[in-house]
This record gives C-alpha cells, structure tokens and sequence, in this order.
C-alpha cells in the first residue's frame, strides 16, 4: 500500500506541475501546496480520488457518490447536492433535480431546494 501510494503522489506531482517552463511559478507552487494539505489516505479510505479540478487544476480529494443520478428536490435526500447542470429553468420554477455525481465543486449547475430552482451557479 505505501508502494501505491509513493507511486500516487509521484503521478500528481507530476500532473501537478506539467510543462513547468511553460507555467507561472507561483501556480505551481499553490498546486504543491495544496496536494501537502490533502490527507491522501483519508481520501481513499472514503473511495475518493486525488484529482485536478477547476480551471487552474487545482488537486483535490474527489468522492463519487452512490445515490448519483438519483432524482430528488431537495439536497437532503443525496449524499451530494441536488441540482440540474444542464437545461436550466427559471429561478423559484417548481422542479426536480438529480443528485450530484461526486464531490467536484466545479462547473455549473442549479441547486434545487424545497423543489425549487435556485439561481444558477458556475464555480471554476
């Protein structure tokens, strides 16, 4: 299992800091130091996977939930988040959602609670 996880932490550094001539320093060194915050046994105890996320593929530990695609109209019937990410309706409409498929916080979506559409949000 250490051998995996040496290997682990290796392939993301590696992601992490591909092409560094290219890249703006500073980008690399919040990437490192975001990955040395990540309790990488804990992630994947949880089933999680180190990822890079976001535009700036920032490495983070990523769950995938059971209950993903599940219709719901409220957050507390997912492990995730109720929401739509595509087709989008009028804010207050009356609607279902399905439950979010992992942990990523990026992109954009309409959380829907109480049944209803909330705002829609992009997170990058």
């Amino acid at each position: 299992m250490k051998f995996l996880l040496l290997i682990l932490i290796i392939f993301i550094n590696g992601c992490a800091v591909t092409n560094e001539k290219s890249m703006d320093e500073s980008m690399i060194e919040l990437r490192r130091d975001a990955l040395s915050k990540i309790d990488i046994l804990a992630c994947l105890d949880k089933g999680g996977v180190i990822q890079s996320v976001c535009m700036f593929g920032m490495p983070s530990c990523v769950e995938k939930y059971m209950d993903a695609g599940k219709t719901c109209s409220e957050s507390s019937g997912c492990a995730g988040e109720c929401r739509i990410e595509d087709e989008f309706v009028e804010v207050g409409t009356k609607t279902t959602g399905f439950c979010s498929a992992d942990s990523d916080p990026c992109g954009c979506f309409q959380l829907i609670i109480d049944g209803k559409a909330e705002h829609v949000m992009c997170a990058d």
